[in-house]
C-alpha cells in the first residue's frame, strides 16, 4: 500500500473510485473535490485559497488537519534544507590550484557554489547553446576551458561524486559506457547548479509513459522499413537458471534488431506445429508481405515447423543460422582422427594444469593470469577455442615447464590418471 493510501485524511472521504483516485468525496459536506487527498485536507483544515472550506466538518477534525498540514510543511522545508547544507557540501574547485591572476575570474564564476538556484539563462542562451546530443557530437565543452590541467582535478573531484553514487546504488560498472549516460552529464552540465533531482513517482509514471511513447515513435520507424525493405524474424530457444523454457522472437531490418516478443513454454511440448502456431502470429501481427524469412537454428522441430509454414506461406523463407551451421561444421570437423586426437592431447594438458592448484597457480603466473580452457556457447565452440589459447600460449607454456622441470617430476603419473578420470567421470555423469 503506499503513503498516499495510508493517508489519515482518508478516513473522513468516501473510498476513493479506482479509476479516478484523484477526486474525493467528502462524508461532510458530501461535495466532490478534485486534486487528491492533499488538496482534500486543506479543504477540511478550511485553509482558503486553493480550494473552498468545509463547512460541515468536525472542529476537532479541522485541527487534526491543520497540524498535519503544518507537520508536512514542516518536513517538506527541512528536506529543503538538507538539500541546501547537502548541495553547500560539493566543491570540485580548490582555489589553491588556481594562480594569482586568475582568482579574480574564478572567484565571480564560483562565487554561488553550493546555492540551491539553477543558472539563469537569457533567451539568446537557448539558441547558443547545443543539445546534448549535439555536444557530444562535436566531442568538446559548450564553454572554453580555464586551464586544461585544472579542469582535470575538477573533473577528478567531480566523478568522485558520480563514483560514489555508482557504489551506494549498485549500479553496473559498464552503464558508464552507455550514450544515455553522457548524454545525461551534458544535460545536467547545460543546465547548470541547483537541478533538482526528479522523485521516485517522476521516474515510475510521467518520464516513464513519455519513454514508453517515445520509444514506441522510435521502433515505427523500424515498422516503416519492415514494409519498405522487408525483414526477418529470428527465433531463439534456452533455458534459463530456474529451468524454464523460454523463446524470444525479434525483427530484424537494415536499421537493427527490436525485440517482438518472449514466451515461456516450459508446460509445452516444442514440436513443429507449436513452434509453427508462434512464428505463423509473430508474421500475421507483422504483415506476410513484409517478412521475407524465419532464422532458427536446425533442430528437428524447427525444421518441422519449416515444412509447415512451406506449405502454407510458400512466399517465406525457412533459413537456418549460420552460428549454428557453424557449430555443426566444428562438430563434424572435430571427428576427423587427427582433430580429434589433438583435442584429446589439449584436454589432457589442460586436464592436468587444472587438477593441481599449484600447477594452475603456476600456469597463471606465465600467462599473465590469463586462462587455456576458453568457455564458448557450445561445447565444440570450447574445444577450437581453447586450442587456439594454448597455440598462443604455447611459448609461455614451454618456458615453465623448463623452469619448474623438477617440480613436474614430483607430480607422478597416476596424479595425471586420477585427474583425468575424475575429469572424464564428471563429463559422464553431466
Amino acid at each position: 500500500m503506499s503513503k498516499k493510501a495510508q493517508d489519515p485524511g482518508w478516513e473522513h472521504a468516501y473510498p476513493p473510485i479506482e479509476k479516478d483516485r484523484t477526486r474525493v468525496k467528502c462524508k461532510y459536506c458530501q461535495n466532490e473535490y478534485n486534486g487528491g487527498i492533499s488538496r482534500f485536507k486543506r479543504h477540511l483544515a478550511g485553509i482558503i485559497g486553493n480550494v473552498a472550506p468545509c463547512a460541515q466538518v468536525p472542529e476537532k477534525v479541522k485541527e487534526e488537519m491543520s497540524k498535519l498540514i503544518g507537520v508536512k510543511r514542516q518536513m517538506k522545508e527541512h528536506k529543503e534544507e538538507a538539500l541546501k547544507q547537502l548541495r553547500g557540501e560539493v566543491n570540485i574547485t580548490d582555489m589553491e590550484d588556481y594562480s594569482d591572476y586568475e582568482t579574480g575570474e574564478i572567484l565571480s564564476k564560483r562565487s554561488c557554489v553550493g546555492s540551491s538556484k539553477s543558472t539563469q539563462k537569457g533567451l539568446i542562451d537557448r539558441f547558443c547553446i547545443p543539445t546534448p546530443k549535439e555536444a557530444l557530437r562535436r566531442g568538446k565543452d559548450v564553454q572554453p576551458t580555464i586551464n586544461e590541467k585544472l579542469k582535470e582535478k575538477e573533473r577528478e573531484r567531480t566523478i568522485e561524486y558520480i563514483a560514489r553514487w555508482f557504489y551506494e546504488a549498485g549500479i553496473p560498472f559498464n552503464a558508464a559506457s552507455l550514450e544515455s549516460f553522457s548524454l545525461m552529464l551534458e544535460a545536467i552540465g547545460q543546465y547548470g547548479r541547483g537541478l533538482k533531482a526528479p522523485t521516485p513517482y517522476e521516474l515510475r509514471v510521467p518520464l516513464l509513459k513519455k519513454e514508453v511513447e517515445e520509444t514506441k515513435a522510435f521502433l515505427k520507424t523500424h515498422r516503416d522499413c519492415w514494409e519498405a525493405n522487408g525483414c526477418s524474424i529470428m527465433t531463439d530457444t534456452w533455458t534459463d537458471k530456474r529451468g524454464r523454457n523460454l523463446m524470444n522472437l525479434v525483427v530484424n531490418c537494415e536499421l537493427g534488431t527490436s525485440f517482438l516478443r518472449s514466451i515461456e513454454s516450459s508446460s509445452e511440448v516444442h514440436d513443429g506445429p507449436f513452434i509453427f502456431k508462434l512464428v505463423s502470429s509473430c508474421i500475421d501481427e507483422i504483415g506476410e508481405e513484409n517478412v521475407v524469412q524465419v532464422i532458427s537454428d536446425n533442430a528437428s522441430a524447427n525444421m518441422a515447423a519449416a515444412n509447415l509454414l512451406r506449405a502454407e506461406r510458400p512466399n517465406i523463407f525457412w533459413s537456418p543460422r549460420a552460428a549454428h551451421c557453424i557449430d555443426l561444421m566444428l562438430e563434424d570437423i572435430g571427428k576427423f582422427r587427427q582433430v580429434k586426437n589433438t583435442i584429446t592431447k589439449a584436454r589432457m594438458v589442460t586436464v592436468f594444469l587444472y587438477g593441481h592448484t599449484i600447477t594452475l597457480s603456476m600456469m597463471r603466473k606465465f600467462t599473465q593470469k590469463k586462462d587455456l580452457v576458453r568457455t564458448g556457447v557450445t561445447h565444440f565452440a570450447t574445444a577450437f577455442l581453447s586450442l587456439q589459447s594454448i597455440m598462443l600460449k604455447r611459448n609461455e607454456l614451454r618456458t615453465m615447464m623448463r623452469k619448474n622441470i623438477v617440480l613436474f617430476g614430483t607430480l607422478s603419473t597416476q596424479d595425471l590418471m586420477t585427474s583425468l578420470r575424475l575429469h572424464y567421470t564428471r563429463q559422464a555423469t553431466s
